[in-house]
């Protein structure tokens, strides 16, 4: 944990939703991945399927999804589930993360963080949802930021001007 302290009001409470994560044994994690309009759907999923195999303590019942989520400005969005104990759910959330590009990379499949849609940021971070945050910046301050795949890699080039 993180050693937050949070003082809810009672009001909130007896008008609110409580949610607890750790009454069940098992829990599921969702996360949302895009991928360029050009990749094939399957082989993403199929990437995506790796990237769940390669993760540890993720649990085979209930099976893991990849399912088609969206179709957005600038990528496909793909719904990648995947349940596992409770105590194991950040582990397996960010394990699932840093096996994406890897299983990516293995399947050919490319992957442009420029066709990432900027986020809102009009929005306070605890309203913004995770993410694209950091590209954003990169576009925004430098001079130059482009995207090109070459030989099954994914190359990202960036330069800024110092005067």
């Amino acid at each position: 944990l993180d050693n937050k302290v949070v003082n809810v009001p009672n009001s909130e409470l007896s008008a609110g939703q409580i949610v607890n994560f750790t009454r069940e044994d098992n829990r599921r994690v969702d996360l949302v991945v895009g991928a360029s309009y050009d990749c094939d759907t399957e082989e993403v999923k199929k990437a995506l399927y790796e990237a769940i195999a390669r993760t540890d303590k993720v649990l085979a019942d209930p099976a893991p999804q990849v399912l088609v989520e969206e179709f957005g400005a600038s990528v496909i969005k793909y719904t990648v589930r995947a349940w596992c104990k409770h105590e194991d759910y950040w582990d397996v959330h960010y394990g699932i993360n840093d096996n994406v590009l890897g299983a990516f990379k293995d399947a050919g499949v490319r992957f442009n963080p420029l066709d990432v849609e900027d986020p809102d940021i009009t929005l306070g971070v605890e309203e913004r949802p995770v993410g694209g945050l950091g590209i954003f910046i990169v576009k925004k301050t430098m001079n130059m930021v482009e995207y090109d795949y070459k030989d099954g890699k994914n190359i990202l080039t960036i330069k800024k001007n110092l005067n």
